[in-house]
């Protein structure tokens, strides 16, 4: 107060002045929150959306120690996808030197996964190995998945019965593996004789003529399917007529007319198989007649129509395994 000689009161100065402090403080939080409540809902939106777009898509890869194969290693090893390469082709993909997933396929990813998560447990000698996998993209930026298998030169066709008698022991072995020994039960699907000699594939439904009756009615995939297609196998593998043959029509198929062969089937078998030389003495004729009519006999039990009734892979194995047996005895 100047009557006085005080200095002037700077109290509306102050208060003034600590009003603009808060104001500041306030909107400097306020600021900060909104940027912080933006952030949080951005990085929210972007795992929702991921989320949408590949729901709980489970890693197809855990498991895996992979080689790293690209897509251009892959263009190189099959010769840029050449049809001379090709071994076939599938439900999902085709199969070259690798099976090529077919993404444009909208169940083929979830095969893809179905198939690694599978795979990477499976451990049996009569099985083809799956060595890697890679996932990427191609040379226009589309999605590329694909299998990388050990590769298995085709057998040739001119097999003796105790050959083909191996060979069908081995298939049935692994399947037994599958269903049986491998902890969960694992359906094959697709067992027909490419896939005994080419290469290993899980596909839906089957092949036709391979494929179990009950599949065509809409039941689910099962392992007496399986036991139903390694039946026709056999039938194939030793009468050397294919299921889809055109000689069965009206009702007549590969298991009716194998099962009206009786102890005649070995009149009836593949020639290829037919070893004369080894059977010139009429012990040995006896043996070879009687081990065609016990194979063809599992062959006709496996592929019964009605699922229940169907002969077991592994009794499968156990018949088939004495019938070798009883051929090499003989023999030696």
């Amino acid at each position: 107060m100047p009557e006085f000689g005080l200095p002037k009161c700077l109290t509306e100065r102050s208060k003034k002045g600590g009003l603009n402090t808060i104001v500041k403080i306030i909107i400097s939080t306020v600021s900060c929150f909104l940027g912080l409540t933006v952030l949080v809902s951005f990085l929210y939106y972007c795992l929702l959306r991921k989320n949408i777009k590949d729901p709980e898509a489970p890693s197809p890869f855990t498991g895996y120690t992979l080689l790293g194969p690209t897509y251009h290693n892959l263009l190189q090893g099959t010769d840029g996808f050449s049809p001379a390469n090709l071994l076939g082709v599938g439900s999902y993909g085709s199969v070259y030197k690798v099976k090529v997933l077919n993404l444009h396929h909208y169940r083929a990813f979830k095969s893809f996964v179905a198939e690694c998560e599978v795979l990477k447990n499976i451990r049996h000698k009569n099985l083809v190995k799956l060595l890697t996998v890679c996932s990427g993209i191609d040379f226009q930026g589309n999605d590329f998945k694909a299998l990388v298998y050990e590769f298995m030169v085709k057998r040739r066709a001119e097999l003796s019965l105790l050959q083909r008698l191996n060979i069908a022991i081995d298939v049935g072995i692994a399947l037994d593996y599958l269903h049986n020994e491998s902890g969960v039960p694992v359906v094959h699907c697709d067992l027909k004789p490419n896939h005994t000699t080419n290469s290993s594939s899980i596909a839906v439904r089957g092949t036709v003529g391979y494929s179990a009756p009950e599949y065509g009615m809409g039941s689910e995939v099962s392992t007496n399917g399986d036991v139903y297609s390694y039946g026709i196998l056999l039938l194939e593998m030793f009468t050397g007529r294919r299921p889809t043959d055109e000689t069965f029509r009206d009702g007549l198929n590969l298991h009716n007319f194998a099962a009206a062969l009786g102890d005649n089937a070995a009149d009836y078998i593949d020639p290829r198989q037919d070893d004369n030389s080894s059977r010139s003495r009429t012990n040995e004729k006896q043996v070879f007649a009687e081990a065609v009519v016990s194979i063809v006999q599992v062959g006709v039990e496996c592929s019964n129509e009605i699922a229940r009734e169907r002969m077991g892979i592994s009794d499968a194995v156990t018949k088939l395994t004495a019938v070798r047996d009883k051929i090499v005895k003989r023999r030696n």
